[in-house]
């Protein structure tokens, strides 16, 4: 493929990204304090220059192998900073260089290309300590194609830490976002209702309530993609900001509920880059790629993370918006699904949401609960109980039984459909809204609860 401008600000980025991990620079932690002169001037005369070198061999590799600067093998950059290669490194053409300095002054300095060549092996073997993602049957075998691409170099450094030892650079803005959080949801409630939120809580609410994103979608996929979710935590972002810089002078004075979600808002925004590189990724995906050998080469564990993160920070900021919205001819109600041991029954899973049908939900819920479980042994040991939320009490409005379960999915013919039809698509949207995303997730996989059923249909 042709390599143009773009290509090689790619592999700039990508050099400066990779030396500032290699060597534990903090670009934010210096706003805070000024350097040390002598480190400054070994950073301007050593590692900026040196990483220039690393985005030359990766933009040579890249060259070379016709892919995309973000599909290079990491190792294969490194290739270029030894043995004959070395050498024609800098043979042109090469690309342009810009500011202070020149390919020829670079050149000459052959202690650039040690530096290069240590931040390429520094990241080869952090990657191989530390980088491990789940293996299933479709992901590619260990060893040789077991190999580290650029492009997920980089997104593992973006949502890891600066430097080794110190927590991911995103923990600070999550922290931020969930004490925002509890401030607003256990604060005295302001002078006007709804905590603070206004008009605002509808637009907030179909924000945050957890949709299935609008990324691309693997026909494969049981599930949301890690793009799919990384995609709508980004949006969700985007959109919270846009609401807020909306309401930020109408909404009421004191309030803590709008700067909460400002927190959120920033916490989701840092999802943006990675987004966009990874959208990237997908496009350039090779035909016949399993989604699962493709995330494994591409989603690295701290972007996991990150994304599992910020997924938490969602839920619990939909739940305190979902406090403010007025739930006509709704009642809170709190389900148990629960288990029997013996002649005991312990609770599995407790939620509580405001729905104007609590048995629908209940039911739900033990349904996505029961696509968890082992079916091929049915004891009919599980339960869903359904409790009004009475200010401190619970009222008793529902004990829901597996045959309640059965009964209601065989009037909605669900078990002849089973195969093609989701229990998402049989129950309310209003059901899969009010579960929490897991849950959610269970009900839009295409499988039987009570397994039996099914194949007595």
């Amino acid at each position: 493929m042709p390599m143009d401008s773009s290509s090689w600000e790619q592999a700039q980025h990508a050099g400066v990204v990779l030396m500032r991990r290699a060597v534990g620079y903090d670009p934010e932690l210096e706003i805070e304090s000024r350097p040390r002169p002598e480190e400054e001037r070994a950073r301007e005369s050593r590692w900026v220059p040196a990483s220039r070198v690393v985005a030359l061999a990766i933009w040579r590799a890249a060259v070379a192998g016709q892919v995309p600067v973000a599909e290079v093998p990491l190792h294969q950059s490194g290739h270029w900073l030894a043995g004959r290669r070395q050498v024609e490194l800098w043979e042109p053409p090469l690309p342009p260089w810009t500011g202070a300095g020149s390919w020829g002054r670079a050149g000459d300095r052959a202690e650039l290309v040690v530096d290069a060549r240590w931040v390429v092996q520094w990241h080869l073997a952090h990657h191989a300590r530390t980088n491990q993602p789940p293996r299933d049957a479709s992901s590619p075998p260990a060893g040789a194609e077991e190999q580290l691409l650029v492009g997920a170099a980089v997104l593992a450094t973006q949502s890891g830490p600066y430097a080794s030892g110190l927590a991911p650079r995103w923990v600070p803005a999550v922290d931020a976002a969930m004490r925002a959080i509890t401030d607003a949801g256990t604060a005295p409630p302001p002078a006007q209702p709804a905590l603070g939120f206004g008009s605002t809580a509808p637009s907030l609410w179909e924000i945050l309530r957890g949709r299935t994103p609008r990324a691309p979608a693997a026909p494969e996929a049981t599930g949301p993609t890690w793009l799919q979710r990384a995609t709508y935590l980004a949006e969700a972002g985007q959109a919270l900001t846009r609401v807020v810089a909306t309401h930020r002078d109408t909404s009421p004075p004191r309030t803590r509920a709008l700067p909460a979600v400002s927190e959120v808002a920033r916490a989701l925004a840092a999802m943006e880059e990675s987004v966009q590189q990874l959208g990237a990724a997908w496009h350039n995906r090779p035909a016949g790629q399993t989604l699962a050998a493709w995330e494994h080469a591409h989603v690295p564990v701290a972007l996991r993370a990150h994304v599992v993160a910020l997924e938490e920070v969602r839920a619990r900021a939909a739940g305190l918006v979902q406090r403010a919205l007025p739930h006509a001819g709704e009642e809170r109600v709190q389900w148990d699904v629960q288990v029997k041991y013996g002649t005991v029954w312990r609770s599995l899973a407790i939620g509580k949401v405001a729905a104007a049908d609590g048995t629908a939900v209940g039911l739900g819920a033990l349904a996505a609960h029961l696509m968890t479980v082992d079916r091929d042994e049915d004891r009919d040991d599980r339960r869903v109980l359904v409790q009004a939320i009475d200010g401190l009490s619970l009222q008793l409005r529902a004990v829901l039984t597996e045959d309640d379960l059965v009964r209601y999915l065989t009037e909605a013919d669900y078990y002849s459909r089973c195969q093609t039809v989701s229990l998402a698509e049989v129950f309310p949207q209003s059901v899969h809204d009010a579960l929490p995303p897991a849950l959610q997730n269970e009900l839009r996989r295409v499988d039987s609860p009570l397994e039996r059923h099914a194949r007595d249909a």
